[in-house]
C-alpha cells in the first residue's frame, strides 16, 4: 500500500509542476517595454514581434504583448512605439569614421542638405573659396569630398 501512495504522489506531484503558471522568473522585471509598432527581429522563426521587454541591456523577452507585459514592475519605463517601426542596433564593421578627421583639410563638395553644390559651377567655386580660406598656393594639392554628379542639377560630371 505505501509503494501505490508513493508512486501517486510523484505523479501528483509531477503533474502539479507541469500544470504550475510559466510566467516570469521572479527578479525578471525589465527596466523597458517596448510595444505598438512593428516589431522586426531578424530572427526567421519569428520575424516579429508585438513587444520587446530589456533588462539592464539586454532583451529579456520579445513576442506577444501581453506575454512581454507580465515582465512589467512599478518602475518599468513603458514605450509606445505609436505605430513606428523598430529594428535591431546595427553595427558598422566596416567605418571610414578615421576619414572624417580628414575632411576639415578638404572642401565640402555635397549636395544640398549636406553641402552647398548643385552644379558645377558650385563645385568650382567650393574648391575656389576653400582655396582662399585656407591659403592653399599654387602647386599644392586641393582635395574635395562629396561630390556626387547624380545630385548634379544638370547631371554632369
Amino acid at each position: 500500500m505505501k509503494m501505490k501512495h508513493y508512486v501517486v504522489s510523484i505523479v501528483l506531484g509531477t503533474w502539479l509542476v507541469g500544470c504550475a503558471p510559466s510566467g516570469p522568473v521572479p527578479g525578471d522585471t525589465a527596466d523597458t517595454i517596448y510595444h505598438g509598432g512593428d516589431i522586426v527581429t531578424v530572427d526567421d522563426a519569428q520575424p516579429t514581434a508585438e513587444a520587446v521587454a530589456v533588462k539592464d541591456g539586454r532583451i529579456l523577452a520579445v513576442g506577444a504583448e501581453s506575454e512581454v507585459m507580465a515582465h512589467r514592475g512599478e518602475a518599468t519605463r513603458v514605450v509606445d512605439l505609436a505605430g513606428r517601426t523598430m529594428t535591431p542596433a546595427f553595427t558598422d564593421p566596416h567605418g571610414h569614421f578615421i576619414f572624417a578627421l580628414q575632411q576639415v583639410k578638404q572642401a565640402n563638395l555635397s549636395s544640398p542638405p549636406v553641402g552647398p553644390v548643385e552644379t558645377i559651377g558650385d563645385a568650382v567655386a567650393a574648391l575656389e573659396a576653400f582655396k582662399q580660406e585656407h591659403q592653399i598656393v599654387d602647386g599644392e594639392f586641393l582635395v574635395g569630398y562629396g561630390y556626387d554628379p547624380t545630385s548634379s542639377a544638370n547631371g554632369a560630371t
